[in-house]
């Protein structure tokens, strides 16, 4: 899809991340929380319509009751692709 875009791709990663321990899957979240009360995406969908503020902080909640299970598990898949798009 970056190729079609006009992209030249200069570099492909994948990585998977685990967080195995009660504390470090509550850190995780922790993060993930404060990431969806901070970043500006989150306010951008909320002002296109497409979420509340009250919708996300009930997930929030519902993420860190859920982190604080003994059995709580966070795995994550991650791609990222560098390209540059030279101008003409």
């Amino acid at each position: 899809m970056m190729r079609r875009a006009g992209f030249n791709v200069t570099e492909f990663t994948a990585s998977c991340n685990n967080a195995t321990t009660p504390e470090a899957v509550q850190r995780s979240v922790a993060g993930y929380i404060d990431w969806m009360a901070n970043l500006p995406l989150f306010d951008e969908a909320i002002a296109l319509g497409w979420v509340d503020r009250s919708t996300l902080n009930d997930m929030g909640t519902k993420m860190q009751q859920w982190s604080e299970h003994p059995d709580a598990f966070l795995a994550l898949g991650r791609c990222r692709a560098l390209g540059r798009k030279d101008e003409h």
